[in-house]
């Protein structure tokens, strides 16, 4: 599963989105101006 995110949100809850993509398998994309920047 893909799940998009904020820099901000991304900033505050980094802990937990690299849980997510570690234990869960999910694909997280990190946005900036609503453009994609990053992905974990």
């Amino acid at each position: 599963m893909v799940g998009t995110v904020n820099v901000a949100t991304a900033r505050s809850n980094l802990s937990e989105l690299m849980n997510r993509v570690a234990y869960g398998n999910e694909i997280i994309v990190i946005e900036s101006r609503g453009k994609p920047k990053a992905a974990l």
